[in-house]
């Protein structure tokens, strides 16, 4: 899942300026958000350097975020061809 530097910081905000989401606030958060950069460059480092396929998510609106996660899944499932069971013959 990806999050774009400008959506972490409303989500961030949010946190602290919304009653209804104050438990979700850390101020620690503000300090690593410092560290984006470097953290993308630890991301892109893992993502490209793997033998295993990824699928990168962005996830900045919700609606769009489903919708390319059950896009995804759907694809993969397609793949592997899968049909249904014949049916047992009755005696």
């Amino acid at each position: 899942m990806n999050i774009s530097p400008e959506r972490q910081l409303e989500k961030l905000q949010e946190r602290k300026d919304l009653l209804r989401k104050n438990y979700k606030h850390n101020d620690g958060d503000w300090e690593e958000r410092k560290h984006w950069d470097a953290y993308m460059e630890a991301y892109e480092y893992a993502l490209n350097e793997s033998q295993i396929p990824w699928h990168i998510i962005p996830c900045d609106q919700r609606w769009y975020r489903d919708y390319v996660v059950a896009k995804t899944v759907l694809k993969s499932l397609k793949s592997f061809k899968m049909k249904f069971p014949p049916l047992a013959k009755n005696d």
